[in-house]
């Protein structure tokens, strides 16, 4: 039995338990949340009017690109999910949580007169019925 687990070489003693102790560091950009993980991503007022395209890294080194077509609005606080870009599940190794990208829309502090009117052009149709 010496080599062996468990086995302490003495008589009459006990072997004893192997005690692990894991501290969770936090990440300055993922957020875990089970086996899921979590982004904050900041984007431009025309980002998210327009469509966006960004590189995430992942946590073991892989680039995730991250984009909304052309013409997709993306609203303020609003989410977007990666399936199985998360944490492995705890007992199924080949099965992973989500990838979840929480996004703050930056507004300007104040727009210009002139940008003002050829906003109006752009959203002819919304600048009217908000008149009305």
């Amino acid at each position: 039995m010496k080599g062996e687990a468990g086995y302490t070489g003495q008589a009459g003693v006990l072997p004893g338990d192997l005690v692990f102790i894991l501290e969770e560091k936090e990440h300055e950009e993922f957020t875990r949340k089970g086996c899921d993980l979590l982004i904050k991503r900041k984007i431009s007022l025309f980002e998210s009017l327009c469509g966006f395209r960004f590189v995430v890294e992942h946590l073991d080194g892989r680039k995730l690109v991250v984009e909304s077509g052309r013409g997709t609005v993306t609203k303020p606080d609003s989410w977007k999910c990666i399936n199985d870009e998360g944490m492995p599940v705890h007992g199924a190794p080949f099965q992973k949580g989500n990838l979840y990208v929480n996004f703050n829309v930056a507004f300007p502090d104040h727009v210009a007169l002139e940008k003002c009117a050829l906003l109006e052009k752009v959203f002819e149709k919304e600048a009217a019925a908000a008149s009305a």
